[in-house]
């Protein structure tokens, strides 16, 4: 890779939860996003 890549990726959030493992910081954001 160069350093002018970019890469996106997600996850998909139904109700505030993942069906997917979520990361500390992933959860951290969803819990922000919720307030």
């Amino acid at each position: 890779h160069g350093r002018s890549d970019t890469r996106t990726y997600a996850k998909n959030i139904a109700d505030w939860s993942s069906s997917t493992q979520l990361s500390p910081e992933e959860t951290e954001a969803i819990s922000l996003a919720r307030r």
